[in-house]
């Protein structure tokens, strides 16, 4: 594995590609009936681990660039004053992604603080709140907190995890609906997914589809849990849940009671403003439980494209090669010195150096030039 400018740009514009593709499925309900939750899963871990592994691999084809590259590699390479240092434009950015990445995530360990901290003073859901088939369901090792603030229905903590519920009118149906999916949430292991997300959103903070991205992984995971809980169920289980989703976000949006930026909406279980996707999503699912074969190889396909192509600039830093000669500098004037026993180039007059195993040397460039011993 090799990482490199070229080997993060493919890799970032691979999976900017990737995004948009998976927002044109996710954004178009007549997509719904051809690509199912495990197509939207493969592509979202696809786009994962290239964002985690943007190397360059030993399989990897490499397709040379003669004009975008090459003129924004020697604009990288400029080199400019920055508090009165000379530095390359690429490593002035370097420093400022990685500043950036640092301020990020000691914003995301902030957030994570602020959650654990106020949910702390949560108090234990009383036991009379909840109907006997919701009581039935709770395991043992989950408990339940009152939240008093205005917020869906979410969980927090990842070693520990704990559900906590607004103080809402609830409905027997709605509770048992809603603990279900919490626990899904729980079993599935979908906080560390996303936390392994804003980790992501902490590294390639300065990308804008990686935000959209975000965005999609917790409207994938939530189709997931709605799928989880209805598969195989009857049309009635589906009519009941749809009902106690749409239950719970107008009981949520009625409240007038602010959450003080308490939670941040990646954070949040019910994602209100993807709730039609994930309902039209449900009632397509009804029909349609998997993605065609056809559509599936594309996934066969996708890492393989992903990881076998690089496109490098045919550039030379110059900083890099001053003092140095190609044979692009030969002339009809240049050539090969004989002298007690050594070959030496001679180009323009001068003697550059020594030739070392000439006349067993591979370069066709200097075999055809012409011997010569003064």
């Amino acid at each position: 594995m090799h990482l490199s400018i070229s080997s993060i740009l493919i890799s970032v514009i691979w999976c900017s590609l990737l995004v948009i593709s998976l927002q044109i499925i996710i954004s178009n309900k007549h997509n719904y009936k051809n690509f199912r939750i495990d197509f939207l899963i493969v592509i979202s871990i696809i786009i994962i681990l290239r964002l985690l592994l943007p190397f360059e691999f030993s399989n990897t084809y490499t397709i040379s660039s003669y004009k975008i590259l090459p003129v924004l590699y020697s604009w990288g390479f400029t080199r400019i004053i920055v508090f009165g240092k000379s530095i390359t434009i690429f490593k002035l950015l370097e420093y400022l992604w990685i500043i950036g990445t640092i301020l990020m995530i000691l914003n995301l360990f902030y957030s994570i603080y602020k959650i654990n901290r106020i949910s702390k003073s949560f108090k234990k859901l009383p036991s009379s709140f909840l109907c006997s088939d919701a009581k039935s369901i709770i395991p043992n090792n989950i408990e339940l907190y009152l939240c008093p603030i205005s917020v869906s229905p979410f969980t927090t903590g990842l070693i520990h995890p704990k559900i906590c519920l607004p103080n809402l009118s609830y409905s027997n149906e709605d509770q048992v609906y809603v603990i279900k999916h919490e626990l899904c949430h729980i079993y599935s292991w979908d906080m560390l997914k996303k936390y392994i997300i804003e980790i992501l959103v902490c590294f390639y903070w300065w990308l804008p589809p990686i935000y959209i991205f975000r965005k999609q992984v917790n409207t994938i995971i939530e189709m997931n849990v709605d799928y989880k809980i209805v598969k195989n169920k009857p049309k009635k289980v589906y009519a009941e849940y749809i009902s106690s989703l749409i239950n719970m976000s107008a009981a949520v949006k009625s409240k007038k009671i602010s959450n003080n930026g308490f939670l941040r909406s990646n954070f949040t279980i019910l994602e209100q403003d993807t709730l039609k996707q994930r309902i039209l999503f449900m009632l397509d699912g009804h029909k349609f439980k998997s993605t065609p074969f056809s559509i599936k190889t594309i996934l066969i396909i996708l890492p393989v494209l992903l990881t076998s192509i690089i496109i490098e600039p045919n550039f030379y830093n110059r900083n890099n090669i001053k003092g140095t000669y190609g044979p692009e500098s030969f002339d009809k004037s240049t050539y090969v010195l004989k002298k007690n026993g050594s070959y030496y180039l001679i180009l323009k007059g001068k003697n550059i150096g020594r030739i070392i195993h000439y006349p067993n040397i591979n370069n066709s460039k200097i075999k055809n030039l012409p011997l010569r011993s003064k």
